[in-house]
Protein backbone atom coordinates (compact mmCIF):
# COMPACT_ATOMS: atom_id res chain seq x y z
CA UNK A 1 0.00 0.00 0.00
CA UNK A 2 1.55 3.96 -1.00
CA UNK A 3 1.51 6.62 1.47
CA UNK A 4 -1.97 8.18 -0.19
CA UNK A 5 -3.78 4.80 0.48
CA UNK A 6 -2.09 4.34 4.35
CA UNK A 7 -2.92 8.07 4.61
CA UNK A 8 -6.85 7.55 3.54
CA UNK A 9 -7.35 4.21 5.54
CA UNK A 10 -6.17 6.02 8.65
CA UNK A 11 -8.90 8.75 7.78
CA UNK A 12 -11.39 5.73 7.31
CA UNK A 13 -10.35 4.85 10.56
CA UNK A 14 -11.13 8.43 12.46
CA UNK A 15 -14.56 8.58 10.55
CA UNK A 16 -15.33 5.32 11.81
CA UNK A 17 -14.52 6.46 15.23
CA UNK A 18 -16.15 9.71 14.98
CA UNK A 19 -19.58 7.66 13.68
CA UNK A 20 -19.24 4.72 16.87
CA UNK A 21 -19.07 7.87 19.27
CA UNK A 22 -22.46 9.08 17.83
CA UNK A 23 -23.93 6.42 19.28
CA UNK A 24 -22.93 7.11 22.73
CA UNK A 25 -21.08 4.45 23.42
CA UNK A 26 -20.13 4.11 27.41
CA UNK A 27 -17.16 5.44 28.91
CA UNK A 28 -14.53 2.49 29.02
CA UNK A 29 -14.96 2.70 25.31
CA UNK A 30 -14.75 6.11 24.56
CA UNK A 31 -10.92 6.01 26.79
CA UNK A 32 -9.98 3.23 24.35
CA UNK A 33 -11.40 5.46 20.92
CA UNK A 34 -9.31 8.11 22.55
CA UNK A 35 -6.15 6.29 23.04
CA UNK A 36 -7.09 4.94 19.30
CA UNK A 37 -7.01 8.53 17.95
CA UNK A 38 -3.79 9.55 19.51
CA UNK A 39 -1.48 6.63 18.37
CA UNK A 40 -3.32 7.24 14.92
CA UNK A 41 -2.45 11.01 14.66
CA UNK A 42 1.27 9.72 15.87
CA UNK A 43 1.09 7.39 12.87
CA UNK A 44 0.06 10.41 10.25
CA UNK A 45 2.88 12.64 11.68
CA UNK A 46 5.59 10.21 10.73
CA UNK A 47 3.81 9.23 8.07
CA UNK A 48 4.15 12.81 6.83
CA UNK A 49 7.61 12.61 7.97
CA UNK A 50 8.67 9.67 5.73
CA UNK A 51 6.63 11.12 2.65
CA UNK A 52 8.43 14.81 3.21
CA UNK A 53 11.97 12.83 3.54
CA UNK A 54 11.47 10.69 0.44
CA UNK A 55 9.85 13.20 -1.72
CA UNK A 56 13.08 14.96 -3.39
CA UNK A 57 13.83 10.94 -3.82
CA UNK A 58 10.85 9.99 -5.55
CA UNK A 59 10.27 12.81 -8.01
CA UNK A 60 13.76 13.25 -9.07
CA UNK A 61 14.24 12.76 -12.66
CA UNK A 62 17.69 10.56 -12.28
CA UNK A 63 14.84 8.20 -9.94
CA UNK A 64 12.31 7.94 -12.35
CA UNK A 65 14.39 7.23 -15.39
CA UNK A 66 15.94 3.90 -14.58
CA UNK A 67 12.25 3.73 -13.97
CA UNK A 68 11.19 4.12 -17.32
CA UNK A 69 9.17 6.20 -15.78
CA UNK A 70 10.29 9.19 -17.67
CA UNK A 71 10.87 10.25 -21.23
CA UNK A 72 12.06 13.45 -23.18
CA UNK A 73 9.33 15.48 -25.01
CA UNK A 74 11.45 14.36 -28.37
CA UNK A 75 10.64 10.93 -27.52
CA UNK A 76 6.59 11.95 -26.84
CA UNK A 77 6.66 13.57 -30.34
CA UNK A 78 6.92 10.22 -32.07
CA UNK A 79 4.11 8.70 -30.56
CA UNK A 80 1.68 9.72 -32.89
CA UNK A 81 4.15 8.86 -35.59
CA UNK A 82 3.76 5.44 -34.59
CA UNK A 83 0.39 5.08 -34.60
CA UNK A 84 -1.05 7.00 -36.96
CA UNK A 85 -0.52 4.74 -40.46
CA UNK A 86 -2.82 2.38 -38.35
CA UNK A 87 -5.31 5.40 -37.83
CA UNK A 88 -4.83 6.15 -41.43
CA UNK A 89 -6.07 2.57 -42.65
CA UNK A 90 -8.74 3.27 -40.23
CA UNK A 91 -9.99 6.57 -41.19
CA UNK A 92 -9.96 5.08 -45.01
CA UNK A 93 -12.45 2.33 -44.15
CA UNK A 94 -14.37 4.32 -42.56
CA UNK A 95 -14.77 6.85 -45.09
CA UNK A 96 -15.46 4.43 -47.54
CA UNK A 97 -18.36 2.69 -45.87
CA UNK A 98 -16.54 -0.50 -45.48
CA UNK A 99 -18.64 -3.21 -44.23
CA UNK A 100 -16.20 -4.76 -41.90
CA UNK A 101 -14.69 -2.07 -39.84
CA UNK A 102 -14.41 -3.98 -36.50
CA UNK A 103 -15.05 -2.23 -33.17
CA UNK A 104 -11.56 -2.60 -32.53
CA UNK A 105 -10.81 -0.59 -34.96
CA UNK A 106 -12.92 1.88 -33.90
CA UNK A 107 -12.18 2.16 -30.63
CA UNK A 108 -8.56 2.48 -31.38
CA UNK A 109 -9.26 5.36 -33.32
CA UNK A 110 -10.93 6.72 -30.37
CA UNK A 111 -7.85 6.42 -28.13
CA UNK A 112 -5.53 7.94 -30.96
CA UNK A 113 -7.83 10.50 -31.32
CA UNK A 114 -7.74 11.54 -27.51
CA UNK A 115 -4.06 10.89 -27.44
CA UNK A 116 -3.28 13.06 -30.25
CA UNK A 117 -5.12 15.87 -28.84
CA UNK A 118 -3.40 15.40 -26.00
CA UNK A 119 -0.05 16.15 -27.02
CA UNK A 120 -0.72 18.15 -30.10
CA UNK A 121 -3.43 20.80 -28.71
CA UNK A 122 -2.19 21.00 -24.85
CA UNK A 123 -1.76 18.27 -22.02
CA UNK A 124 -4.25 19.52 -19.48
CA UNK A 125 -6.74 18.04 -17.29
CA UNK A 126 -7.92 14.58 -19.12
CA UNK A 127 -11.74 15.79 -18.11
CA UNK A 128 -10.76 18.62 -20.71
CA UNK A 129 -11.30 15.93 -23.33
CA UNK A 130 -13.65 13.90 -21.83
CA UNK A 131 -16.32 16.39 -21.82
CA UNK A 132 -15.52 18.10 -25.12
CA UNK A 133 -19.00 17.92 -26.81
CA UNK A 134 -19.45 18.08 -30.20
CA UNK A 135 -21.13 21.64 -30.07
CA UNK A 136 -18.15 22.74 -28.41
CA UNK A 137 -15.95 21.51 -31.27
CA UNK A 138 -18.14 23.08 -33.73
CA UNK A 139 -18.16 26.28 -31.86
CA UNK A 140 -14.58 26.53 -32.18
CA UNK A 141 -14.59 26.85 -35.86
CA UNK A 142 -16.70 29.61 -35.61
CA UNK A 143 -14.52 31.18 -32.48
CA UNK A 144 -10.99 30.76 -34.81
CA UNK A 145 -10.54 27.40 -33.24
CA UNK A 146 -11.03 28.39 -29.66
CA UNK A 147 -13.21 26.32 -26.88
CA UNK A 148 -13.89 27.54 -23.22
CA UNK A 149 -14.54 24.08 -21.01
CA UNK A 150 -15.92 24.45 -18.15
CA UNK A 151 -16.06 21.14 -16.81
CA UNK A 152 -12.47 19.35 -15.58
CA UNK A 153 -11.16 19.27 -12.23
CA UNK A 154 -9.21 22.09 -11.44
CA UNK A 155 -12.49 24.05 -12.45
CA UNK A 156 -13.49 25.94 -8.92
CA UNK A 157 -10.15 27.23 -8.93
CA UNK A 158 -9.75 28.09 -12.71
CA UNK A 159 -13.06 28.17 -13.91
CA UNK A 160 -12.30 28.14 -17.80
CA UNK A 161 -9.62 25.71 -19.65
CA UNK A 162 -9.72 26.82 -23.22
CA UNK A 163 -8.53 25.12 -25.72
CA UNK A 164 -6.76 25.93 -28.53
CA UNK A 165 -7.27 24.22 -31.91
CA UNK A 166 -5.23 25.28 -34.77
CA UNK A 167 -5.64 23.94 -38.35
CA UNK A 168 -4.04 20.63 -38.16
CA UNK A 169 -5.73 20.12 -34.85
CA UNK A 170 -9.10 20.98 -36.04
CA UNK A 171 -8.72 17.73 -37.97
CA UNK A 172 -10.47 15.99 -35.67
CA UNK A 173 -13.43 16.91 -37.76
CA UNK A 174 -12.73 13.39 -39.57
CA UNK A 175 -13.21 11.80 -36.80
CA UNK A 176 -16.38 13.14 -36.05
CA UNK A 177 -17.61 13.11 -39.25
CA UNK A 178 -16.59 9.18 -40.40
CA UNK A 179 -15.64 7.31 -36.86
CA UNK A 180 -17.94 8.74 -34.52
CA UNK A 181 -21.30 7.85 -36.25
CA UNK A 182 -20.18 3.99 -36.44
CA UNK A 183 -19.83 4.12 -32.81
CA UNK A 184 -23.80 5.03 -32.99
CA UNK A 185 -23.50 7.49 -29.77
CA UNK A 186 -26.08 8.21 -27.44
CA UNK A 187 -24.45 11.49 -25.95
CA UNK A 188 -23.14 14.69 -27.44
CA UNK A 189 -19.85 13.89 -26.66
CA UNK A 190 -17.17 13.55 -29.22
CA UNK A 191 -15.35 10.88 -27.76
CA UNK A 192 -17.30 7.64 -27.29
CA UNK A 193 -16.67 3.99 -26.84
CA UNK A 194 -17.91 1.27 -28.78
CA UNK A 195 -21.33 0.71 -26.50
CA UNK A 196 -21.93 4.44 -27.84
CA UNK A 197 -21.25 6.46 -24.49
CA UNK A 198 -18.84 8.88 -22.78
CA UNK A 199 -15.40 7.72 -23.54
CA UNK A 200 -13.43 7.26 -20.33
CA UNK A 201 -10.04 5.91 -18.92
CA UNK A 202 -7.86 8.75 -21.11
CA UNK A 203 -5.03 8.34 -18.38
CA UNK A 204 -4.98 4.77 -19.17
CA UNK A 205 -5.27 4.87 -22.53
CA UNK A 206 -2.27 7.47 -22.69
CA UNK A 207 0.11 5.16 -20.78
CA UNK A 208 -1.04 2.06 -23.09
CA UNK A 209 0.00 3.89 -26.47
CA UNK A 210 3.53 5.80 -24.96
CA UNK A 211 4.47 2.21 -24.37
CA UNK A 212 3.69 0.83 -27.32
CA UNK A 213 5.75 3.46 -29.18
CA UNK A 214 8.51 3.89 -26.86
CA UNK A 215 8.48 1.42 -24.38
CA UNK A 216 7.95 3.81 -21.27
CA UNK A 217 5.69 4.65 -18.63
CA UNK A 218 4.00 7.94 -18.96
CA UNK A 219 0.44 8.78 -17.59
CA UNK A 220 -1.08 12.37 -18.47
CA UNK A 221 0.57 13.96 -15.16
CA UNK A 222 4.00 12.42 -16.27
CA UNK A 223 3.90 14.32 -19.69
CA UNK A 224 2.69 17.61 -17.91
CA UNK A 225 5.61 17.59 -15.18
CA UNK A 226 8.20 16.75 -18.41
CA UNK A 227 6.37 19.91 -20.19
CA UNK A 228 7.20 21.95 -17.17
CA UNK A 229 10.33 20.62 -16.35
CA UNK A 230 11.59 20.82 -19.95
CA UNK A 231 10.29 24.64 -20.09
CA UNK A 232 12.91 25.37 -17.46
CA UNK A 233 15.72 25.09 -20.23
CA UNK A 234 13.84 27.34 -22.82
CA UNK A 235 11.30 29.75 -21.30
CA UNK A 236 11.95 31.99 -18.23
CA UNK A 237 10.23 32.59 -15.39
CA UNK A 238 6.83 34.28 -16.42
CA UNK A 239 6.49 31.98 -19.26
CA UNK A 240 7.46 28.81 -16.87
CA UNK A 241 4.48 30.41 -14.75
CA UNK A 242 2.52 30.85 -18.17
CA UNK A 243 2.62 27.42 -18.80
CA UNK A 244 1.92 26.19 -15.86
CA UNK A 245 -1.39 27.71 -15.62
CA UNK A 246 -2.19 26.61 -19.57
CA UNK A 247 -1.87 23.01 -18.28
CA UNK A 248 -4.18 23.55 -14.70
CA UNK A 249 -1.33 21.65 -13.11
CA UNK A 250 1.33 22.72 -10.30
CA UNK A 251 4.08 19.81 -10.81
CA UNK A 252 5.97 18.68 -7.73
CA UNK A 253 8.72 17.20 -9.87
CA UNK A 254 8.82 20.11 -11.96
CA UNK A 255 9.29 22.30 -8.87
CA UNK A 256 12.16 19.58 -7.46
CA UNK A 257 13.92 19.78 -10.82
CA UNK A 258 14.19 23.80 -9.99
CA UNK A 259 14.82 23.43 -7.11
CA UNK A 260 18.03 21.60 -7.71
CA UNK A 261 19.01 23.85 -11.18
CA UNK A 262 18.71 26.63 -8.19
CA UNK A 263 20.60 24.51 -6.11
CA UNK A 264 23.55 23.94 -8.24
CA UNK A 265 23.44 27.70 -9.56
CA UNK A 266 24.04 28.49 -5.61
CA UNK A 267 26.93 26.09 -5.07
CA UNK A 268 28.81 27.69 -8.53
CA UNK A 269 28.32 31.52 -7.45
CA UNK A 270 28.75 30.69 -3.79
CA UNK A 271 31.98 28.99 -4.52
CA UNK A 272 33.00 32.35 -6.49
CA UNK A 273 32.13 34.64 -3.85
CA UNK A 274 34.47 32.13 -1.42
CA UNK A 275 37.34 32.97 -3.36
CA UNK A 276 37.18 36.38 -3.36
CA UNK A 277 36.39 36.17 0.45
CA UNK A 278 39.56 33.49 0.67
CA UNK A 279 42.04 36.51 -1.36
CA UNK A 280 45.52 36.41 -1.46
CA UNK A 281 45.49 33.29 1.40
CA UNK A 282 43.25 31.43 -0.81
CA UNK A 283 45.78 31.53 -3.83
CA UNK A 284 48.39 30.48 -2.11
CA UNK A 285 46.91 27.07 -0.91
CA UNK A 286 45.25 26.83 -4.33
CA UNK A 287 48.52 26.81 -5.62
CA UNK A 288 50.31 24.30 -3.07
CA UNK A 289 47.45 21.76 -3.51
CA UNK A 290 48.13 22.17 -7.36
CA UNK A 291 51.69 21.57 -6.99
CA UNK A 292 50.98 18.32 -4.89
CA UNK A 293 48.76 17.74 -7.46
CA UNK A 294 51.30 17.78 -10.12
CA UNK A 295 53.69 15.89 -7.82
CA UNK A 296 51.42 12.88 -7.13
CA UNK A 297 50.36 12.48 -11.17
CA UNK A 298 54.30 12.45 -11.86
CA UNK A 299 54.98 9.87 -9.64
CA UNK A 300 51.82 7.37 -10.58
CA UNK A 301 53.26 8.04 -14.71
CA UNK A 302 56.35 7.27 -14.05
CA UNK A 303 55.14 4.02 -12.05
CA UNK A 304 53.24 2.76 -15.07
CA UNK A 305 56.12 3.91 -17.50
CA UNK A 306 53.70 6.17 -19.18
CA UNK A 307 51.05 3.07 -20.11
CA UNK A 308 46.82 3.86 -19.74
CA UNK A 309 45.15 1.53 -19.75
CA UNK A 310 41.63 2.14 -21.55
CA UNK A 311 38.75 2.44 -18.68
CA UNK A 312 35.06 0.97 -20.22
CA UNK A 313 32.62 3.83 -19.74
CA UNK A 314 29.47 3.18 -18.04
CA UNK A 315 26.56 5.20 -19.22
CA UNK A 316 22.88 5.33 -17.96
CA UNK A 317 22.04 4.63 -21.18
CA UNK A 318 23.99 1.76 -20.93
CA UNK A 319 23.13 0.28 -17.80
CA UNK A 320 18.90 1.05 -18.89
CA UNK A 321 19.68 -0.95 -22.13
CA UNK A 322 21.11 -4.28 -20.05
CA UNK A 323 18.36 -3.72 -17.75
CA UNK A 324 15.78 -3.95 -20.90
CA UNK A 325 17.18 -6.50 -22.62
CA UNK A 326 17.62 -8.78 -19.43
CA UNK A 327 13.67 -7.84 -18.57
CA UNK A 328 12.68 -8.96 -21.87
CA UNK A 329 14.84 -12.50 -21.35
CA UNK A 330 12.21 -12.80 -18.22
CA UNK A 331 9.86 -12.01 -20.25
CA UNK A 332 10.83 -14.79 -22.99
CA UNK A 333 11.58 -17.57 -20.32
CA UNK A 334 8.30 -17.11 -18.45
CA UNK A 335 6.59 -17.51 -21.68
CA UNK A 336 8.67 -21.18 -22.02
CA UNK A 337 7.63 -21.97 -18.79
CA UNK A 338 3.96 -20.42 -17.96
CA UNK A 339 2.55 -19.84 -21.20
CA UNK A 340 0.56 -16.54 -21.44
CA UNK A 341 -0.44 -16.83 -17.91
CA UNK A 342 1.25 -13.31 -17.06
CA UNK A 343 -0.03 -13.00 -13.49
CA UNK A 344 2.49 -15.83 -12.54
CA UNK A 345 5.67 -14.40 -15.05
CA UNK A 346 5.04 -11.66 -12.78
CA UNK A 347 5.26 -12.78 -9.32
CA UNK A 348 7.78 -15.68 -9.64
CA UNK A 349 11.05 -15.05 -7.84
CA UNK A 350 13.43 -15.68 -10.55
CA UNK A 351 12.01 -12.69 -12.96
CA UNK A 352 12.99 -9.69 -11.21
CA UNK A 353 10.75 -7.31 -12.92
CA UNK A 354 10.77 -3.40 -10.94
CA UNK A 355 7.95 -3.34 -8.27
CA UNK A 356 5.12 -1.79 -9.61
CA UNK A 357 5.03 -3.64 -12.91
CA UNK A 358 1.84 -4.89 -14.48
CA UNK A 359 0.76 -7.85 -15.83
CA UNK A 360 -1.02 -5.98 -18.65
CA UNK A 361 2.76 -4.40 -19.37
CA UNK A 362 4.44 -7.70 -19.94
CA UNK A 363 1.57 -8.94 -22.54
CA UNK A 364 2.48 -5.51 -24.54
CA UNK A 365 6.10 -6.03 -24.64
CA UNK A 366 5.97 -9.49 -25.69
CA UNK A 367 3.80 -8.26 -28.50
CA UNK A 368 6.32 -5.85 -28.91
CA UNK A 369 9.01 -8.01 -29.07
CA UNK A 370 7.25 -10.88 -31.39
CA UNK A 371 7.33 -13.68 -28.16
CA UNK A 372 3.88 -14.08 -29.14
Amino acid sequence: MGNSGQLGYMTSIFELLDFRKFNSPSGAVLQNFSVTEVYIKRAKKCLSKVMRSHWTTDLDIETLKPRRSWASLAELQTVISFHIPRYKIILDECKNKSPVVSATNLTFATRFLAVFMFFKVKGCRPMTYLHLTVSLFESAKRNKGIVDQTTFKTAKKYGFDSLCFDEISLDVDNYVRYVRPLLQPWCDYSLVNRNGIQFQKLTEILSILVFQAIGKYVHPTRYRQIIETESVQIFNVEEQKLVSEDQKHSSNVARVHYQKLRSRDVAIKGRTCKEKLRGLHGAKMNTCVQQLKQEHCSEHESKNDNETTPIPETTTENVSAQIHERRGQFIERGIKRFGARWCSILRHPEYNFQPGREARTLRLRAIQQKLI
